[in-house]
């Protein structure tokens, strides 16, 4: 991991145990962890030269297969890692995309996936073939650079033609979205890191039984579910898991989850309860970013503090003062999908629904103006 904030003592460690974690679940051993703190990456290899030294030397010692990088590597840095390392060498986005793989089961996840990957590894193939045939020119279109250009074009087609297919798919979604909008029925969406218990709430609130588990990204295409709230009937959609750091080149290849979220009535944003304070802080404030990058206003936000069945009364008091703080802005309440304890969270959704719905009076400014026109025309 490259530290640019020499001044970061803390936050750095959460994003190494963070990707730790991810690689752990993707199957890797974890056997050292290194980090160098630079103000400024390198432009070859991230990292500066003693680092790489001293990596290549670790990973000829551990006999290492893979290394895994937080920071998002360009194809140069991760080529010229890969040749100096002798290893396959990776970031955190690639890993992700490794679990991601490893738990599609249905057909437009799986579609999502090669199409992160291919517009992430394409970059990496034409700079790799490039240098490989570079100079290899012996005559027209040698059979290296032919290869090249061939392989090059059909990368191209995939992914022209998965790119087309998602398009497709997206309009279907919207499509599905505007039918939803005429019948009146309000969408509820459940949102937040992965591991915070989105899919056991949605299957608490609605009745379903999706799989639930603790490896992360369970859910990865969205799941629906038409449910009611004191009988008014309400869609409530179970999303993908966010995670820290998230590479926005991550986030535009699934599209699809995000029309989920931009067109919802109300985002339910879970928290997990079962992080040191500093971590449930960090993936509070991140998932509202990810949330507003994705066009989510805040007004349609509830924050549900989820596994509040780990906590007892005296522990929950004293919870609630840093959560006031921390959400302040925000209407929130504590939930366990474990115990089903929910209630708090649909009164909140009907309040909110109301607000929402209320019809708003014209600003002030608007009025003065209005009456001004009118007076003069009223003259003339």
């Amino acid at each position: 991991m490259l530290k640019t904030n020499p001044h970061d003592h803390t936050l750095f460690k959460i994003y190494l145990n963070e990707l730790e974690r991810l690689a752990v679940s993707a199957g890797f051993e974890v056997v050292d962890k290194i980090v160098q703190t630079r103000t400024k990456p390198k432009t070859n290899f991230l990292i500066g030269r003693g680092k790489v030294k001293e990596l290549k030397e670790l990973v000829k010692t551990l006999n290492v297969d893979y290394v895994i990088f937080y920071n998002s590597l360009s194809s140069r840095q991760k080529l010229f890692l890969s040749i100096e390392l002798k290893c396959e060498v990776i970031d955190r986005y690639e890993l992700t995309l490794m679990i991601f793989e490893n738990s599609a089961q249905d057909n437009i996840s799986k579609l999502q996936i090669e199409y992160a990957w291919l517009r992430k590894l394409t970059p990496f193939f034409k700079l790799e073939a490039s240098i490989k045939y570079k100079g290899e020119h012996p005559f027209f279109r040698s059979m290296g650079e032919y290869a090249f250009y061939k392989k090059l074009n059909m990368v191209k087609r995939k992914e022209k033609t998965i790119r087309l297919s998602l398009e497709k798919l997206v309009w279907e979604r919207l499509r599905q979205i505007d039918e939803r909008k005429k019948l009146g029925i309000p969408t509820i969406v459940l949102a937040g890191m992965y591991n915070a218990g989105k899919t056991a709430l949605f299957n608490a609130i609605c009745g379903c039984n999706k799989p639930v588990s603790d490896s992360p990204f369970t859910t990865l295409s969205s799941k629906y579910q038409l449910s009611e709230i004191e009988s008014q009937k309400t869609f409530f959609v179970d999303t993908i898991g966010f995670v820290v750091d998230l590479d926005p080149m991550l986030i535009e290849s699934f599209k699809l989850n995000i029309l989920d979220l931009r067109s919802a009535d109300i985002v339910i944003l879970l928290v997990a309860l079962d992080d040191p304070l500093e971590i449930i802080e960090l993936k509070f404030k991140e998932s509202i970013k990810i949330l507003k990058n994705i066009g989510v206003e805040e007004k349609r936000i509830i924050i549900a503090m989820n596994k509040a069945d780990l906590l007892n009364g005296e522990k929950r008091a004293a919870l609630s003062l840093f959560l006031t703080s921390l959400l302040s802005g925000f209407e929130w309440c504590f939930v366990s999908a474990k115990e089903k304890e929910y209630s708090s969270l649909l009164s909140l959704i009907t309040k909110k629904l109301q607000e929402l719905n209320r019809p708003q009076s014209p600003p002030q400014t608007a009025s003065m103006f209005i009456s001004r026109r009118t007076f003069q025309s009223s003259s003339s």
